[in-house]
């Protein structure tokens, strides 16, 4: 998650507290891009499709 280009710029620009923020939002962007595709694969998606975010697009391998 981290490169060498990252380092380089939290030694010249920011204060360690904002490094460390820039690494926690990176983290939750991939984390929520994970929890979206399990929803999107989850077994039930289309069973809960009524109750289901609307960004949610249920994967299936036969249409129904």
């Amino acid at each position: 998650i981290v490169s060498k280009e990252d380092s380089k710029a939290h030694d010249e620009e920011q204060t360690t507290d904002q490094y460390m923020y820039d690494i926690a939002q990176k983290k939750m962007r991939v984390t929520e891009e994970i929890k979206r595709i399990m929803k999107d694969i989850a077994v039930d998606c289309k069973l809960n499709a009524v109750d289901n975010e609307k960004e949610i697009k249920c994967f299936s391998l036969l249409p129904l």
